[in-house]
């Protein structure tokens, strides 16, 4: 029996070592790889309020007085601020961690916030860190947040929310503030009526270090040098700064920031109580190196040397009105309205958006035109980015409209400005958005600012005079040819350009309104002939007044009869109504598949036979308006957003254009709250 046992078992591993290995089943296809959308990046809406750096001073947050936070990763203009989305801050830190950033928030109720980023700027963690005490003040350190509690108790938080130390000041003591720089963390401490420094070493954990003698009087306001080893103070009812030296306590006797005339120097005889009553004391605003102080003396600033002599300024004024700053070794950054200040005595430079602010918008088959405030225009791409620039600010002229005819040329309205004005209506011209030149001006007088241009057949309908004028783009020369005049001129007329693709060979409507109806005359493309006058062959006349024309040629009317509708004429013949829209205003896309109506902050939705898809309320915006490809987009305030056809809701938004370094600040338009701060 144990012989056939064993035979049995050897024939068995015989066979399971004969056999061959099955091969494994091959793994399943990688799952394609989801495109990840980049992060917002946008202006601020409104001035900044308050600013916190790494402590190598190459990237910087920034809160506005709105509650918009941005993350500016870099500050030599290649990389633009991020939006970062959280409760409104009143004190702001930034700190690295690993590849990405940590930004430390403290809110007006004492809590406080940690939001942790990519290196791009994408969030990628949300904390708000517990506390039984609000918080009064953040600090930034190599390991996390220095956090004073309304107890006194300072905390050391890492920026995984958890608490690695706890420090609290001696009884009969008081904590007045902690001063920071470079890695050295000083907290000013009352004690009865002196005031004395203790060094806080951050090392593995928190602790209480050495203690700095006695300070010759109670203090102000405190900035640390890099080194640690003086403190540039002011005293309360007093207008000249001090410099202490750390190391003895005592205040030195070199004048910080002004003379020690000040304000009398120059036979001023201004009484010191209104300087001080006005909060016009010369302040130190930080240390840019142990050497040089920068000081904002009645608004100016001013660079003062420790050695007790005020440094050239080679740079040029730079008023400081507010205190949203943050000292560096390599710049003094400020808040600069929505943008940042780099400031030393050698250079000034301004780092944001030359536009945010904008008053106009149209679409054309390159993308979207923008107008900002200041008549500078920027073409975009399909990301809302800047592709062109048309530089209209320069030059003799006020431009009224500006039309895109590709990705490099446009045309727009202008009138001479008033000093030079010698004649009535608007000129037409082309301008070079590369060359950022003027390369043609239209011999016409238009009655207004109105304009149609046609990117498919390249027809431009205007005026001259009473005079209703075709004329047609030539992309070999980049002009205009000769025109086609439309009508009698007896009575002005309006005429709206097509494509005939979609309005079965119609190149152009001519609108007249007439009595309680509209008289509408189509014009195709055969018919128009440079250096001739043209009349419509096929007329109707329709009831209602105009509301809007598709490039479809469907015209939209609206009349007492209908109520509060608004009816869709195609060849004279009523095609659709569409409920409930007569008060707003009606944006048809390209074939009037889809109807936008729009009276701020309603948005509503249609289709071509009148049904409503969605009713849905947005920010207060200014426009909307449909690109050739078929995408609608809202013009705000200060900035652009493109709308979901299915939801209402964005999909894509930018708000700022023109970004980068710059010598001179730039007027980027009012402020008002972002449509990129907001969370939908």
């Amino acid at each position: 029996m144990r012989f056939w046992l064993c035979l049995l078992l050897a024939a068995c591993g015989a066979d399971t070592a004969s056999a061959p290995a099955s091969a494994p089943p091959p793994p399943p296809p990688p799952a394609p790889a989801r495109a990840v959308s980049p992060p917002l990046t946008a202006a601020h809406g409104a001035e900044i309020s308050a600013l916190g750096a790494t402590s190598d001073g190459l990237a910087v947050a920034s809160a506005d007085r709105l509650g918009g936070i941005r993350l500016w990763p870099a500050l030599d203009g290649t990389r633009e601020p991020v939006v970062i989305r959280g409760t409104a801050a009143r004190a702001i830190t930034l700190m690295r961690d690993g590849d990405g950033f940590a930004i430390g928030t403290l809110d007006a109720g004492g809590g406080v916030h940690l939001i942790r980023t990519r290196g791009d700027g994408a969030v990628r963690g949300r904390l708000t860190l517990p506390g039984e005490q609000p918080a009064t003040e953040i600090t930034s350190t190599a390991e996390g947040l220095l956090i004073v509690r309304a107890d006194q108790t300072i905390e050391l938080v890492d920026i995984a929310g958890t608490v690695r130390s706890r420090l609290a000041p001696e009884p009969g003591t008081h904590l007045d503030s902690l001063v920071a720089r470079s890695g050295h963390v000083l907290a000013l401490i009352q004690e009865d009526k002196q005031m004395f420094g203790r060094w806080i070493v951050v090392d593995h954990g928190a602790r209480w270090g050495e203690t700095t003698p006695k300070l010759p009087f109670k203090i102000g306001h405190a900035v640390l040098s890099p080194s640690g080893e003086q403190l540039a103070v002011t005293r309360p009812r007093s207008l000249h700064p001090v410099l202490i030296d750390l190391a003895t306590g005592a205040a030195l006797k070199t004048p910080l920031c002004v003379s020690k005339e000040f304000p009398h120097e120059n036979g001023d005889d201004s009484p010191e109580v209104d300087l001080l009553g006005h909060n016009n004391a010369p302040l130190p605003l930080g240390f840019l190196s142990d050497q040089l102080v920068a000081c904002s003396v009645m608004t100016a600033l001013i660079w003062w040397g420790t050695d007790g002599t005020q440094r050239a300024n080679a740079a040029g004024s730079f008023s400081v009105t507010t205190l949203p700053l943050v000292a560096t070794d390599r710049a003094l950054v400020l808040g600069s309205g929505t943008s940042l200040a780099l400031v030393t005595p050698d250079a000034n430079r301004f780092l944001g958006y030359g536009m945010h602010n904008l008053v106009g918008m149209h679409t054309a088959a390159a993308g979207v035109l923008v107008t900002g405030s200041d008549q500078q225009s920027f073409m975009l791409d399909g990301s809302l980015r800047e592709r062109v620039r048309f530089e209209t600010s320069r030059g003799r002229f006020d431009w009224l409209d500006l039309l895109a005819i590709d990705d490099r040329y446009a045309v727009g309205a202008m009138s001479r400005r008033s000093s030079e004005r010698r004649e009535s209506g608007a000129q037409i011209a082309v301008l070079d958005g590369v060359a950022r030149a003027m390369i043609q001006l239209l011999p016409y007088a238009a009655r207004d600012k109105d304009m149609s241009f046609e990117p498919s057949t390249g027809w431009l309908a205007t005026s001259d005079g009473p005079m209703s004028v075709l004329v047609r783009f030539d992309p070999r020369t980049h002009a205009f040819g000769p025109p086609v005049m439309v009508g009698t001129g007896l009575s002005p007329t309006r005429v709206v350009v097509l494509d005939p693709r979609l309005s079965g060979g119609i190149a152009a409507l001519v609108l007249d309104q007439v009595g309680d109806g509209m008289l509408i005359g189509e014009l195709r493309e055969a018919e128009l002939r440079p250096g001739t006058t043209v009349q419509p062959r096929t007329t109707y006349q329709v009831p209602g007044e105009l509301r809007a024309v598709d490039r479809a040629g469907h015209v939209y009317l609206h009349g007492p009869a209908d109520h509060g509708d608004v009816v869709v004429f195609s060849h004279g013949v009523a095609r659709a109504r569409l409920p409930g829209v007569a008060e707003l205003a009606l944006r048809p896309s390209p074939d009037g598949s889809r109807i936008a109506a729009f009276l701020s902050p309603r948005l509503v939705m249609l289709t071509a036979t009148g049904q409503v898809r969605w009713d849905s309320a947005l920010w207060s915006g200014n426009d909307v308006d449909w690109t050739s490809s078929g995408e609608l987009v809202m013009q705000f305030q200060s900035g652009i957003a493109t709308i979901d056809l299915e939801t209402g809701g964005f999909v894509a938004r930018r708000c700022g254009w023109g970004f980068g370094l710059a010598d001179l600040m730039t007027d980027a338009g009012g402020m008002g709250a972002s449509i990129c701060d907001a969370e939908r």
